[in-house]
C-alpha cells in the first residue's frame, strides 16, 4: 500500500486555507439574545411576526 500521508496533509491544508480560514471571523461582534415564550403551538404567523 502506498503512503499518501503527504498528499492528504496537502489537501487538508489547502481546504483549510481556501475554504475554512476565510470564513472565520477574527474580531468578535456584540450579540444580543432574546427569548419569546410562545403561547402555544401552532402560533399564527401574524402573532409570531
Amino acid at each position: 500500500m502506498h503512503d499518501d500521508r503527504r498528499t492528504l496533509e496537502d489537501r487538508l491544508r489547502r481546504v483549510l486555507d481556501e475554504r475554512v480560514r476565510p470564513c472565520v471571523h477574527t474580531s468578535p461582534r456584540p450579540l444580543t439574545v432574546e427569548c419569546w415564550e410562545a403561547p402555544g403551538e401552532p402560533v399564527p404567523v401574524a402573532e409570531g411576526l
